[in-house]
């Protein structure tokens, strides 16, 4: 889908919305994507859920980013998450780290115009993961950018 809109601000191209489904992860592992095919991705969300396995303490979700093997978290949970639960999240761009009281929701704040060069990789990980801690599948939201012709 084009968008009708201005090109980015700190480039000369046309941005496009795009989605994209990141498969079930194995139990114990991250959820990974790697921006590919000369495409510069700008995140706008990912949600998905995680179970923590009975074992151990809480523990709390992280989006790192990895270029060049420099990996910098961009984000932390709102909260740590406890032992044998699950929960939804939604990281957004410019959101408001947020918990239900319940809590089986959660708000992740990434920072704006988080963008993803060609190469480089985003985690969603668990700070001290379990092998039986299980991340459903991921949407994401993002812009993609081509170069104008």
């Amino acid at each position: 889908m084009t968008l009708n809109n201005p090109p980015h601000p700190y480039s000369n191209d046309i941005r496009q919305l795009d989605t994209i489904t990141i498969a079930q992860p194995a139990a114990g592992t991250s959820i990974d994507f790697t921006s590919s095919d000369g495409e510069r991705i700008e995140l706008l969300s990912a949600s998905f859920s995680l179970t923590l396995a009975n074992v151990g303490a809480a523990r709390a979700v992280t989006i790192t980013l990895t270029y060049a093997t420099i990996g910098t978290i961009i984000a932390y949970g709102p909260v740590e998450q406890a032992i044998n639960t699950t929960v939804a999240y939604t990281a957004m761009a410019g959101g408001t780290n947020f918990i239900d009281p319940t809590p089986t929701n959660a708000v992740i704040a990434m920072p704006q115009r988080l963008m993803i060069p060609v190469g480089a990789t985003l985690a969603i990980d668990v700070d001290g993961i379990a092998v039986g801690d299980q991340f459903t599948a991921a949407n994401l939201l993002y812009f993609y950018y081509k170069e104008l012709a």
